[in-house]
């Protein structure tokens, strides 16, 4: 299914930006790198959206990309580096799992077995 090429795509886009994004801060002591690379994994996840409205996916997976379009948007109003960087991961997040966007394409793949 063309859908899961494009989202895993963007998941595996979104783990680069952030892992390069922990090597300008942590490492290489550039903040300005860090923020710039968490703008573009925000820009990224704001199109997810328009991939909801081109492919007939069920309401429940639609919906979900539509949130994160929504709070990529939202982050990227208040210019929240923070809110940016925490883009697709909830409250109770454990390192080393799958992401918001990585359990989509895991509902969606089940759906499509």
């Amino acid at each position: 299914m063309e859908i899961l090429g494009r989202l895993e795509s963007v998941a595996q886009k979104v783990r680069e930006l952030e892992c390069l994004a922990r090597i300008a801060l942590y490492e290489q002591d550039d903040p300005t790198a860090y923020r710039n690379l968490l703008y573009e994994k925000a820009e990224l996840l704001m199109a997810v959206g328009d991939l909801a409205d081109e492919f007939c996916l069920p309401d429940d997976v639609a919906e979900k990309l539509l949130r994160f379009s929504r709070n990529a948007q939202q982050a990227m109003e208040l210019q929240s580096i923070f809110y940016m960087g925490a883009l697709l991961y909830p409250d109770n997040y454990r390192e080393n799992t799958p992401n918001e966007l990585e359990l989509v394409i895991q509902e969606l793949r089940a759906k499509t077995v």
